[in-house]
């Protein structure tokens, strides 16, 4: 899905289901959070991994609050790699833009404290030269469906199971948005910790086997519905996805609610407004408006936070609600702030569109179990 490198995104794949196993059946992967600069918010990608201590548990970084990785090792003895874990592929191999030159291996691969023998994975003989720029990650692991596998190569996940490594076809996803927290997260391969979420998890079947894909209803804006998803929109549930990608009619209209702008209008004011003439508030609300906007980025004000809308996804005939927190990213330099949206469009014609794309920010809201076993994704707002 080529619009994964305009959207800054990474896929985390997962399946967990609805029960709980003991810890010595759980595999877990942690994650960690960073905090982003104004220098580097455009480039952000993964958060680096770090091993923690406690049996069949790996802990990541956030990198950047964008996007999530985690330490594994290949070969005996096994050498260590930094890999996002992405729902969107189905590959061991490094993540990028385009096509890759290179050739598959097979070794033993460590996840945690599990191995799993006989792992097929590429490796990578050229890469474009910003393939990796400012990444602090070696590639990613696919934890997607054997269907779209690439050279049919069975994927981690499959070989966890077949090797009797998980007892239940499930796995589940908590990340943790606070910035000050040292963990950002965590991935429990076979199971779920009821500590990361409320209530019960409202589960919704999948509605393409090639994908982690289910349907969702309306979206609404401040309680109001928008319309255009009233009958059914599909939707990707894809945690290694910075942002929320969606129609450009409903965006727009949110990005507008929310007060956003694109970043060449944001530039260009930021630009005019050093001059400190007043004669450029007309160039400021005209021209400004009309400059192109090409990877969709947009930025909105930090102090206009509590006047902005909550958004709402219904998934299930259920509401999932996201404030203006859950859907923003603050981006720190020095002693100032910028928030930085995290709405982009997405058209996608029919019939697989129109499409969305929930990524990091609605999963931060909600703890998400990939259930395998029984083809559905649930989810549970975070504890």
């Amino acid at each position: 899905m080529a619009f994964k490198y305009l959207l800054v995104v990474t896929c985390v794949c997962a399946w967990f289901a609805s029960l709980a196993a003991s810890d010595k059946e759980l595999l877990r992967v942690g994650l960690r959070k960073r905090s982003l600069d104004i220098n580097s918010f455009s480039s952000a990608r993964i958060r680096e991994a770090v091993h923690h201590l406690k049996p069949d548990t790996v802990y990541l970084k956030n990198y950047l609050d964008a996007q999530y990785f985690g330490e594994i090792g290949i070969g005996s003895p096994p050498q260590t790699f930094r890999v996002v874990f992405d729902t969107g592929s189905s590959n061991l191999i490094p993540y990028g833009h385009g096509h890759i030159p290179g050739f598959f291996s097979q070794d033993n691969l460590r996840v945690g404290e599990l191995i799993v023998k006989d792992q097929q994975f590429a490796e990578i003989t050229k890469e474009g030269p910003l393939a990796f720029l400012a990444h602090h990650f070696d590639g990613i692991l696919g934890l997607g469906f054997l269907n779209k596998s690439v050279g049919q190569v069975t994927p981690v996940w499959y070989n966890m199971i077949e090797q009797g490594h998980v007892t239940q076809k499930i796995f589940s996803l908590w990340l943790n948005p606070d910035p000050m927290s040292k963990i950002g997260g965590e991935i429990v391969f076979g199971g779920i910790d009821w500590r990361h979420f409320k209530g019960d998890h409202t589960y919704v079947p999948l509605t393409h086997e090639d994908y982690w894909q289910i349907e969702v209803g309306d979206i609404l804006l401040a309680n109001n519905p928008t319309g255009l998803c009233a009958g059914g929109c599909a939707a990707i549930i894809d945690s290694g996805t910075s942002l929320i990608a969606g129609p450009t009619k409903i965006v727009t209209q949110i990005n507008h609610a929310i007060g956003a702008e694109g970043y060449v209008s944001y530039e260009c004011k930021s630009i005019i407004h050093n001059y400190g003439d007043s004669i450029w508030e007309y160039i400021i609300s005209g021209l400004c408006e009309k400059l192109p906007n090409p990877v969709g980025q947009t930025f909105i004000d930090c102090n206009s936070i509590d006047t902005m809308p909550q958004i709402t996804f219904t998934i299930g005939n259920k509401s999932f609600p996201l404030s203006p927190e859950q859907y923003m990213l603050r981006i720190e330099e020095g002693c100032s702030t910028v928030c930085y949206g995290g709405f982009v469009p997405l058209d996608v014609p029919p019939p697989q569109g129109p499409l969305w794309v929930l990524g990091d920010l609605f999963l931060g809201a909600y703890h998400t179990v990939f259930d395998y076993g029984n083809l559905r994704i649930g989810f549970a707002e975070v504890a």
